[in-house]
Formats: C-alpha cells, structure tokens, sequence
C-alpha cells in the first residue's frame, strides 16, 4: 500500500511520517527528492537556471532555495512555473525509488499531490492540520509568515482520512494508529 501525507507547511506531516516508519513504513520525502535535484549538474537545476537564470543558483551550483522561494511566494505565477518544471522530476524519481524498494508499506509525504502527478502513485491520501499557534511555536515564525505561505498551498479536496494536530505526540500516534486500523494495515 502507498499511502500519501500532505498539508500546508508546519502542521506536522514529517512528524507523523516518522510514527509510521518507527512501524515499519519506508518513507518517500519529497522535499529531499527536491534536493537531490537541486544538486549541481541535475536535471532539476539546469531546468531552473534554464527558465530562471545563473542567478538562481549558490556558486558552487547548487540551487539558491532561498532566492528562489523569495521569488515564488511573491508571485503566483512564477510559483506556478516553478511547479510545471519540477513536479514531472519529481514524480519520476519518486517512482524509481517505488520501484526500487517493492516496500509492503510506502509513505510519500508531500506539499502537493496533484491528479496530474504524486496522486497517480498513492492508494491513500492523509490530509494533515494543524492551527496556527502551534505552527508559530513548532517553528519560532510569525502568524503572517505562516499565512503568507499557506495562501500558495491548496489542500486537496478529496483525501481518505484526516488528521488535525492540535494536542500531543500521544493524542497524534493515537490518530495515526486509527487510520493504521481502519486500512487494515498490518505493520509492527
């Protein structure tokens, strides 16, 4: 079974793709996918210094994250673009590394999970939220910075089961082990 974890930035998808591999998943994360092709020389940064410019990238070739995010949650459309050009690398290799484990049990925790991309590949898709104030205290940013980048993230609006992560570690396994029962699925 390959189970999706997505929603908008802080609200604990990582935490809770953590419980799942402490279970026995095998966890696909997108954002170090990302990173793997934003080496120097990858695919995904020579897409970006194609469509951006050399100006995107560190110099030791890297992409520059930072100026690059600074550029996309400032303009809809740009993060669009950006979207367009990574999302097939990424979907990509995420398949390789599917086909490459043949794991019984397989996260892929992810911002997006698009028709057109990463919601191809899963059997089921957790929807995660949690409210501000924790997100502020989880990451030491302030309410508009949070805001400011939920408002360029979309929660799907069909998913199998949903997580809001509002309490504790204890109060979120217990939510994580209901949704382990209600697939049936059978892990340590």
């Amino acid at each position: 079974m390959i189970v999706g974890i997505t929603g908008k930035f802080g609200v604990g998808k990582s935490t809770i793709s953590e419980m799942l591999r402490k279970k026995g998943a095998f966890i696909i994360d997108a954002d170090k996918v990302v990173e793997r092709i934003y080496e120097p020389d990858c695919q995904g940064t020579k897409k970006i210094q194609n469509f951006f410019g050399r100006q995107f990238l560190l110099k030791n070739g890297r992409v520059n994250k930072n100026k690059l995010k600074k550029l996309v949650f400032n303009n809809e459309k740009k993060l669009q673009i950006l979207n367009n050009i990574i999302h097939p690398i990424v979907f990509h290799e995420i398949r390789k590394e599917i086909d490459r484990k043949k794991a019984p049990f397989i996260i892929i925790e992810a911002m997006d999970f698009s028709e057109k991309y990463l919601r191809k590949l899963i059997d089921k898709l957790i929807v995660v939220t949690s409210p501000i104030r924790l997100i502020q205290q989880r990451k030491k940013i302030s309410e508009e910075e949070i805001k400011k980048i939920h408002s360029f993230q979309k929660t799907p609006e069909k998913y199998d089961f949903f997580i809001e992560n509002k309490g504790t570690k204890k109060k979120l396994e217990k939510k994580v082990n209901e949704f382990i029962k209600s697939c049936f699925i059978k892990i340590s």
